[in-house]
């Protein structure tokens, strides 16, 4: 059962998964919410990252002084396709990411029905 209380929506963005010990490894988001996130993940080790913490590379995301924008987070679910994280702590570069990414969703799941305004 899902826990999340914000909306989840589509991503489609390429992170690199590293966790605190051990190798880090390559994945796409599923879905993000503004609690957290699914990856798809191709490791066979994910069950062994339930509970581990984690930080998530956003590829080609960047904040200012040329830092890749990262995420700290945690692992909540292991799936054979994937991982379930939830974000650690209020990150304000992360929340503007995801408020613009939430924006950008919603402009154009309404843009076909601006006809009626």
């Amino acid at each position: 059962m899902d826990h999340r209380m914000s909306l989840r929506i589509p991503l489609d963005l390429s992170v690199t998964v590293k966790p605190l010990v051990g190798r880090a490894f390559s994945g796409e988001v599923q879905d993000v919410s503004f609690d957290g996130a699914f990856l798809i993940t191709a490791t066979k080790r994910a069950v062994n990252l339930l509970r581990k913490h984690v930080r998530v590379r956003l590829k080609g995301m960047h904040m200012r002084e040329g830092r890749f924008l990262e995420i700290r987070a945690h692992v909540v679910r292991a799936e054979d396709d994937g991982i379930g994280l939830a974000f650690d702590s209020y990150d304000e570069a992360v929340n503007e990411y995801l408020e613009h990414a939430y924006a950008e969703r919603l402009r154009r799941e309404l843009a076909p029905l601006s006809w009626w305004y």
